[in-house]
C-alpha cells in the first residue's frame, strides 16, 4: 500500500511532474522520509495487530477442539475425562487469551505513556501531600497568621459585646415598660375603687 501512494504521490509531484518543476522541491526525498517514518512507526501496530489475530484464531481452534472432545467423551459414555486432547485444547485457549491480553493492555503503542503518566501524576500527588504534612511555616507567615487570629478574636468580642449590651438594653427597656404597665394598672384600680365606694354623710 505504501508503495502504490508513494508512485501516485511520484506521478504528480515529482521532478519530472510539472508541479516539482514550477515549485523546485524535492518531493522524492520528502516522501521517501515521511514513508520511512510511517513505516517505522507502523511496524510495531501492525506486528502487536497480526499476532492478536493470530491469538483470537487460536483461541478459538483450542476453545473449539476442547468442546469437540468434552461433548465427543459425553456422547459416548456419559461422562467426561481429561484426555489430552481436552487439556491441548484448553492449555491452547489460556495461553491464546493471556496473550491477548498482554497486547491489548500492555504492549500496544501509547499504553506504556499513559500508564508512565498516570504514575508520575500519583507520585506528583504523593509528594504534594508529604510536602503539605510536614510544611514548617516561616517567622513572617506566623506573625502574619497570630495578626489575623488577633484581629479575628477582638472582632468576635467586639461582635459579642455588643451583642450582650443590645440585649442588656432590651431586657431594660422591658422592664421599664413592665412597670410602666403596672403602675398604671395600680392607679386605674384605685381610680376605680374609690368611685365605688358610697359618699359619707
Amino acid at each position: 500500500m505504501f508503495k502504490i501512494i508513494s508512485s501516485l504521490i511520484g506521478l504528480f509531484m515529482g521532478s519530472g511532474s510539472p508541479f516539482g518543476k514550477g515549485m523546485g522541491i524535492d518531493f522524492k526525498g520528502i516522501q521517501a522520509s515521511v514513508f520511512d517514518e510511517l513505516a517505522v512507526r507502523a511496524r510495531k501496530p501492525v506486528l502487536l495487530l497480526l499476532l492478536g489475530i493470530g491469538s483470537i484464531v487460536f483461541f478459538c481452534f483450542g476453545s473449539f477442539m476442547a468442546i469437540l472432545d468434552a461433548t465427543r467423551q459425553y456422547d459416548r459414555t456419559g461422562h467426561i475425562y481429561a484426555t489430552s486432547t481436552l487439556w491441548t485444547g484448553i492449555i491452547l485457549a489460556a495461553v491464546t487469551a493471556g496473550g491477548y491480553a498482554w497486547i491489548f493492555m500492555r504492549e500496544w503503542p501509547g499504553l506504556k505513556k499513559v500508564h508512565a503518566q498516570k504514575k508520575a501524576e500519583e507520585e506528583a500527588e504523593e509528594r504534594e501531600r508529604a510536602q503539605q504534612a510536614n510544611y514548617q511555616p516561616s517567622d513572617i507567615e506566623g506573625a502574619i497568621a497570630a495578626i489575623l487570629m488577633d484581629f479575628v478574636e477582638s472582632r468576635r468580642s467586639k461582635r459579642e459585646t455588643r451583642y450582650a449590651e443590645r440585649e442588656q438594653r432590651r431586657a431594660e427597656r422591658q422592664a421599664r415598660r413592665e412597670a410602666r404597665f403596672e403602675q398604671r394598672e395600680a392607679w386605674r384600680n384605685e381610680q376605680s375603687s374609690s368611685s365605688q365606694e358610697p359618699p359619707r354623710h
